[in-house]
């Protein structure tokens, strides 16, 4: 349990999802033991035991839904029906731990400062802006954490697994310059980019000459946002919001905009 706890810890820390598996009941002859608990990450792997076999089998498949979907819920597994021997049930409480995301903002001009407010105003994400503009970066810093980065050199060293980040500079060629700079990140859970179908499809050349990106533009949405008819800059933000909370929950994006 002591592995278990510093685990937990260790995790919360540094802003890991993952499902924490208890067992809180078995009835006749069960590996799992009423106290047993099994940390279940992301990518699959586990921590701890709840009894083994087929029946953490299924559980893990049951956590990673449950963490991509934010939820928690009481599980009852027949053993017998999972092919195991020993027969008997067990109840396991399944607890999906989700850190807020962070978003990232790569210009914060004004449809960037439009979605840095509205993000802001939940639980649900960390915001952190960038810009090149040094009034822009003064006008913002007093309510929110923007940082002045000269032609966003390095932006690539600022960001971390798990980001979803929006490129939205004031001009194609810095937009170009950060997705390039950006596109060997590993682990990045999303990226959009503003800009009309002609300078995407630019951008997405120019970025395949580069090599190794197959993996970068599955996860890049460009151009950015839901097809909501907006227009102001806080329509925008709500439909790129709208995009990337619908990535964050299902991994997919209903009636993006993106080619």
């Amino acid at each position: 349990m002591h592995n278990i706890l510093e685990k937990l810890v260790e995790l919360k820390n540094n802003r890991i999802d993952f499902g924490l598996c208890s067992v809180v009941e078995t009835n006749d002859s069960s590996p799992a033991k009423v106290g047993m608990k099994m940390i279940v990450l992301e990518d699959g792997k586990t921590f701890g035991t709840v009894g083994g076999g087929a029946l953490e089998n299924e559980i893990i498949k049951n956590s990673l839904e449950f963490i991509k979907r934010g939820k928690s819920g009481l599980f009852e597994y027949k053993l017998e029906n999972l092919g195991m021997t020993c027969g008997g049930d067990v109840k396991i409480f399944i607890e999906a731990v989700r850190n807020p995301s962070r978003l990232v903002i790569a210009g914060v001009g004004h449809i960037g400062r439009e979605l840095m407010r509205i993000a802001s105003g939940t639980s649900e994400f960390i915001c952190k802006g960038f810009d090149s503009r040094k009034d822009n970066v003064e006008v913002l810093t007093e309510n929110y954490d923007v940082e002045y980065l000269n032609c966003y050199d390095g932006i690539e060293k600022e960001l971390r697994r798990g980001d979803y980040v929006v490129v939205m500079t004031h001009g194609h060629g810095f937009d170009s310059k950060v997705i390039k700079s950006i596109s060997k990140i590993e682990g990045l859970k999303y990226v959009g980019c503003i800009g009309s179908k002609n300078k995407v499809k630019i951008m997405i050349d120019e970025l395949k000459e580069t090599g190794n990106c197959d993996e970068f533009v599955k996860i890049l949405h460009s151009p950015v946002g839901l097809k909501i008819g907006a227009n102001t800059p806080f329509e925008i933000a709500i439909s790129i919001l709208s995009e990337i909370v619908c990535v964050k929950n299902t991994g997919e994006s209903v009636c993006s905009m993106r080619i």
